[in-house]
C-alpha cells in the first residue's frame, strides 16, 4: 500500500483495492484488465513479462470472484424459494409424473369392464 514516502499505487495495491470493492468479477474484464497494465508498461510501473502475469493474476482472481457470487446468489435464491414455500423444479416434475400415474390408472380402471 502506499505510504507517506512512497504515495503512489502500485499495481498489486490496485488490484486489491479493486477486488476489495467488489469490482473482481464485475468489472475486470480481459479488455479493462489489459489497458489497465499496457498504462502500467508505459509509465514504466510494470515490465512486458510482468505485464502478463498481472493481467492473468487479475483475471484469475476476477473469476474466482464471479464464482463466489454465484454460489452467494444461489445460496440466497435458495433460501427465498424455501422461505416462500415455493415448489421447485423437482417437485413440479415429480408431482407431473404422479398426476400422470394416476390418470393413467383410471383410465385402465375405467376401460376394463365390471
Amino acid at each position: 500500500m502506499p505510504d507517506e514516502e512512497n504515495p503512489t499505487l502500485t499495481w498489486r495495491d490496485l488490484l486489491d483495492k479493486s477486488l476489495e470493492l467488489g469490482l473482481g468479477a464485475v468489472v475486470l474484464t480481459k479488455q479493462s484488465v489489459s489497458k489497465l497494465v499496457e498504462e502500467l508498461v508505459a509509465k514504466g510501473s510494470l515490465g512486458r513479462e510482468e505485464a502478463k502475469n498481472v493481467v492473468a493474476q487479475m483475471l484469475e482472481r476476477g473469476r474466482e470472484e464471479k464464482a463466489q457470487i454465484e454460489r452467494l446468489v444461489t445460496q440466497v435464491a435458495e433460501k427465498v424459494v424455501e422461505r416462500a414455500g415455493l415448489a421447485r423444479r423437482a417437485d413440479l416434475e415429480a408431482l407431473a409424473a404422479r398426476v400422470d400415474r394416476l390418470e393413467r390408472r383410471a383410465e385402465s380402471s375405467q376401460d376394463t369392464p365390471e
